[in-house]
Parts: structure tokens; sequence; C-alpha cells
């Protein structure tokens, strides 16, 4: 228990040190204090090339900035300047450079130390005031300060000398990194990162070049390797590192992606005659490309023209390479032809009062099938490679059916070839092997006719004949030969009579010959008749002989065969 008066004094005191740690905290809020440091170096050092510009930012500070260096044999801190809020100034702007950055609030200092050498001060301090008015006094008063050790690397990578790239299939890289003259003779290290983790590479330390750079030398020297390029995908990071500077490095990482199989979209089969144009392709071409064509050709696009039947079989390969992995896919020509024709032939057979009808449809010449369509409708069709037949029976008088059948190439459909054929059916039975593009049947019925017509003629001309003989009249021409002209008026030897009529013919050695008489025929040495010859006159009259009969054989007319008439003559 505490007595009442020293209670009070207690609680006031309390609230006195509660209102003066609200005061501080909204001083320091408003004054805009906080951590100060070198972003570049937050582990308190920095690693930088000699003869480059580092830069250093400080912050955050809401009044003054001031910057200090000093070098490692120095006792005291140079100063190099100051930024007061947006206003900045540096002692030496030939080897310095101050600069504020308000873009945040508080702001911050940015200092740049220009063309830094080994010999240049190496640590770095910034120091952030905080401006305070008291009784009528204004000034700037110490918050914080922020230090920073700069090491000079007698080694680095010369900028923009690195590079990684792919070619024929392998990974090659190069980088070329100096140091000053008289240093340790350094190496530089070439690894790889991939999802297998960390490996170094085999790499080559090419020859040492120097380079004389005002009153300083420097070394240089290309570092490289060379291996296989990955076949996995995945990212694949190439990495050079030098010593005595591990933060300078270069990185490079490449994506290698595998490729598909390779595909051509070649036709399967090809038609005669015509021209094969495809190409050989991957829905995947990968990373890098690979590299796909025709073996042939080695080109991608494949054109064929013209082909053959001699070209089915023949094949060309699709062929496509990435790296160490080749793959391939071969292509075979396959020739369709036909069909060139198109024939049907049929069948009947009767059976009571039906007639089955089979008509069989053959495609001429077609590779590798032909596919039929007929313009009736069968009962049953059975088809096979080049034919198809169809089978129907029919009961019904029908005057005639006509019959068509396409054969169409099974692959290439628009080329085909049709037949039609003329079914005619008499009753139950029928008249077939009749095809439209033949005209023989209508030829054969005309030559039949006109045979019986010349029949028919030769028939009456024999019997007209029998009713009129034919008289002779002889004449003796003024060189003494005789000549026989027939007459138009004979006696009549009745129907059954045969009549054989010989010219006879006098020459002038007075010889007698007889033509187509059956006497000579059958007395081949008989002495032929010798005549006088008569005596030349004027105005001859003619001299009338006498004609005997003879028999004529009658001959049928129905024969249809030639009549020839044996004629014999007799003088007068």
């Amino acid at each position: 228990m505490c007595k009442k008066q020293n209670c009070i004094t207690e609680k006031g005191y309390r609230r006195k040190m509660t209102f003066k740690v609200w005061t501080v905290y909204f001083i320091l809020l408003l004054s805009g204090c906080s951590a100060l440091s070198i972003q570049q170096c937050s582990s308190g050092q920095q690693y930088v090339y000699e003869q480059t510009t580092a830069h250093l930012s400080c912050g955050q500070c809401s009044d003054k900035i001031q910057w200090f260096v000093r070098g490692n044999n120095d006792q005291g801190k140079k100063y190099v300047g100051e930024c007061v809020k947006v206003t900045c100034n540096v002692e030496d702007n030939s080897a310095f450079r101050l600069a504020a950055d308000t873009r945040s609030k508080p702001y911050i200092s940015v200092l740049d130390i220009i063309n830094i050498q080994r010999g240049d001060p190496l640590h770095v301090s910034c120091t952030c005031y905080r401006f305070y008015t008291r009784y009528l006094h204004t000034g700037y008063r110490l918050e914080a300060s922020a230090l920073c050790k700069l090491i000079t690397v007698p080694i680095s990578i010369v900028h923009g000398s690195c590079s990684v790239q792919l070619s024929g299939w392998k990974v090659f890289g190069v980088c070329t990194v100096q140091w000053l003259d008289g240093e340790i003779d350094p190496t530089c290290k070439w690894s790889l990162k991939d999802k297998s983790g960390a490996r170094d590479l085999p790499d080559l330390q090419g020859p040492t070049t120097s380079d004389q750079r005002g009153s300083t030398r420097y070394n240089t020297r290309n570092c490289t390797f060379e291996v296989d390029m990955p076949v996995d995908d995945g990212d694949y990071t190439y990495t050079v590192t030098v010593p005595f500077h591990p933060e300078d490095r270069f990185s490079k990482t490449l994506y290698i992606v595998q490729p598909d199989e390779p595909k051509h979209n070649c036709p399967e089969m090809v038609l005669e005659g015509t021209s094969i144009n495809c190409t050989c392709y991957t829905s995947k071409i990968g990373n890098p490309p690979a590299h796909i064509a025709w073996s042939e050709s080695n080109n991608e696009h494949l054109n064929v023209e013209n082909i053959g039947r001699g070209g089915s079989g023949a094949f060309f390969t699709c062929k496509l390479l990435w790296g160490v992995i080749s793959k391939e896919t071969v292509y075979t020509v396959r020739v369709t032809n036909g069909p060139s024709g198109t024939d049907i032939r049929s069948t009947t057979t009767t059976s009571g009062d039906s007639t089955e009808i089979m008509l069989v449809c053959t495609a001429i010449d077609v590779y590798p099938s032909a596919v039929f369509v007929w313009n009736i409708t069968c009962d049953n069709i059975t088809d096979s490679t080049n034919t198809s037949t169809c089978t129907f029976t029919t009961a019904s008088e029908e005057a005639e059916m006509i019959v068509e059948c396409t054969a169409s190439n099974s692959v290439f459909e628009n080329v085909s070839l049709s037949a039609i054929y003329v079914v005619h059916i008499s009753g139950n039975k029928q008249s077939h092997d009749i095809l439209i593009i033949s005209g023989i049947s209508a030829a054969v019925v005309i030559v039949i006719g006109a045979v019986i017509f010349v029949c028919i003629i030769k028939k009456w001309r024999v019997f007209s004949k029998r009713r009129t003989p034919t008289p002779v009249v002889h004449y003796t021409a003024p060189s003494g030969d005789l000549y026989t002209i027939a007459g138009t008026t004979i006696r009549n030897h009745g129907d059954n009579e045969n009549i054989a009529i010989c010219e006879t013919i006098e020459n002038r050695l007075s010889r007698t010959e007889r033509i187509g008489c059956d006497e000579a025929r059958s007395q081949p040495h008989k002495t032929d008749e010798i005549r006088k010859p008569l005596k030349p006159k004027r105005n001859p009259k003619p001299i009338r002989t006498e004609v005997t009969s003879a028999n004529v054989t009658e001959l049928s007319a129905d024969s249809c065969v030639d009549v020839y008439h044996d004629l014999s003559w007799t003088t007068s």
C-alpha cells in the first residue's frame, strides 16, 4: 500500500514518460530518419573492375548526405561532396559525380567514382545529417553513417567479349579475360548447369596477348569450350567465371527441344500419267531447328512428273537430322491405272415360267480394283477385283431391257468407263449377246435377203428360157469368117425339152470350133467339121441355119446355183 500522495506522484511520472516516447516517435517520423545503407554493399564490400566507373547509392535521408573516401594507407578520410535535398555539390568533378534521386521520400544520393584505379581510395562512407532548430539556433546534427569497401579486382571479363552459340550440332563458348601485367597468371572456367545439376566443362586457355593502356599494361586471353549439343528437352545454362572475382561472370541459357518424327504428305496411290508433288516435314521442328529433306534430292519438296507403271514400287526417303539423332520415313510409290474398257457378258437359265439372267461386267486393265454401278435392280450382286455379277429373274414379256454397267477405279472414282447391253425377251425366251457397239446382226440380215432375191431372179430367168427358144442366124463376112447372131423367133420345143445350142465359128483356117457343147466334151477325138468358105459379096444376105433341138437339163430354182446352158449348133 502506498500513501495517497506518493501514488499520485507515481501516476504522474508514468504519464509524462508516455508523452515523451510518443513525442520522440512523431519527431523521428516527421524527420524521415531511418536506417542508412549503401545499397551496393549489403555485405560491406563490393568488387569493382579497374578502369571502370563504380556506382554507389546512399539513403534514405531527409536533409543532408555527405560522402567521404579513404585509401588503405590514409589516416583520415577525404571529403567528396554533399547533397541537400535536390542540390548536390562535388569537390572534384573529374573523379566524382553526385546526384539526388528524389523519386522516394526521404531521398537517395548517388555517387559515381569515375575510372577507378587500383591506387584510388577503396573505403567509401556516407553520412546523413538532420536539420534542427533550437533556441533560435539552426544547424545539422549527425543521424547515421554507412561504410562500403571497394575491392579492385586484378582480373576481369572484357565486356561484350563472351558468347555461347550452337553450330553444327555443337555448343561453342568463348570469353576474353584481362588482368594487370605482373600479376599472377589467371585462368577462366566454364561450367554447365541443367536439370541434373552443375558440372565443369573442359575448357581451353588461349594464348596471352598484351595491351598498353596509358601507363598501365594489361594482358588478355580467350577462354573457350566445345561440347556436343544436348539432346534432352530442357534449359542448359553455360557460365564462365574467373578467379579473384567470383561476381564477375557471364552466363547464357539454351533451351533445347527435340523434334518430332518426320512425315510426308505424298499420295498413297498415283494415277498413271499424273505427277507426284509432296513435302517432307515434321509437326515440331525442334530447337535448334532440325534439318529435314528427301535423301534423293536434299530438298524438302519431291516432284516426279508423268509417273508411269514402271515407277510403281520406287521409294523415296524423308530424313530428319538433329544432332546425333537421325530419323527417317520411306514413301513407296504405288501407281494405279484403268479401267481401259468395260465389257458385259450374259448367261440365261430358264426354269418353268421364269428366266434367270446373269450379267457379268468386267473392267479391263484396272488396278488395284474397280467399283461397279448397275442401272438396274439386281436380285444379287457379287463383286470381285475387276468383275461384278448381277443376277435377276424375270417372268414378264418385255420387248427389251437396256442395261448399263459403269466401272470406276477404286482409288480415283472420277476415272470410269461404261458399257451398254440390250437384253431381248420374247415370252420366256431371251435373245442376248447383242451389244450396241456392233452392227453385225443387221448386216447379216441384209446379206441373207439379197441372196434370196438373187435366187428368185435366176429361177425366173430359167423358166423364161424354156418358153422362148432363141433362133440363130449365120452371116458370112467379107473376110470369109462365119459369124452367128441369135435371133428372136424359133419354134417352141415344149416345156420339158432340153435345148442344146452350139456356136460355130469358121475362122480363116476354115476350122469350126464348138463352144459349150456336150458332144464336144463327150467326143474329144472327133474331127472338126471342115466348111468351105463363102465367097464374099458386096451386099451379102444372111444365110439361115437350122437349129437342132437338144435336151436342156431343168434345174430347181431352190438350189440357188447358177444355170449354164449346154448348146449345140447345126450348120445349114
